[in-house]
C-alpha cells in the first residue's frame, strides 16, 4: 500500500498554447497538512478524492459519490494528483478546453507507476478531469 511515504514528483508546466515543460523534481508527502508554496495536493483514491491542501476550498473534505471535487488556485500552482488506491487504477484524463497534461495510467499492482502527477497551471480558467477507469472521482481546477 503507498500511503504516507514521500514520492518524487517532476511539474509539467502548461503554457496558454498547450506547450509542456518540465521543472525539476521536488519531494512532496501526499500526506501533508501544509503545502509549500504554489503547490496544491489532491488525493485520488479508490472511488473518492479530497483535496489535502493549497486549494482555497477546506482541505481534507472527502466527496461522496457522484460528487466532482472543487480545487481553486491562483496562476502559476502546481496541483499534484497523488493517487492512494491499492485496488483500482486510476489516470487523471483533461476534459475540455482549456486542457492540462492528462497522467499516465497508475497500477497500484505494479511498483513502477508512477504514484503521482503534477501540473503547474499558468493560465486563468476552469480546467475539468475526470478518472480514465471510472466516472469517478471526477472534478475542476478553477484557476485565478
Amino acid at each position: 500500500m503507498r500511503l504516507g511515504f514521500v514520492i518524487p514528483v517532476v511539474a509539467i508546466a502548461l503554457s496558454g498554447c498547450g506547450k509542456d515543460t518540465t521543472e525539476p523534481a521536488a519531494n512532496i508527502s501526499v500526506q501533508q497538512t501544509k503545502c509549500p508554496a504554489k503547490t496544491a495536493q489532491i488525493e485520488i483514491m479508490d472511488g473518492s478524492a479530497r483535496t489535502v491542501c493549497g486549494c482555497i476550498e477546506a482541505p481534507g473534505t472527502p466527496l461522496a459519490l457522484n460528487q466532482k471535487l472543487s480545487c481553486t488556485v491562483v496562476a502559476g500552482t502546481t496541483v499534484v494528483f497523488g493517487f492512494q488506491g491499492n485496488q483500482i487504477s486510476h489516470q487523471i484524463l483533461s476534459r475540455g478546453t482549456p486542457a492540462f497534461a492528462s497522467s499516465p495510467p497508475f497500477d497500484p499492482t505494479d511498483d513502477m507507476s508512477a504514484p503521482a502527477h503534477a501540473v503547474k497551471f499558468d493560465e486563468t480558467g476552469t480546467y475539468e478531469y475526470v478518472d480514465a477507469y471510472g466516472s469517478f472521482p471526477a472534478g475542476k481546477i478553477t484557476v485565478l
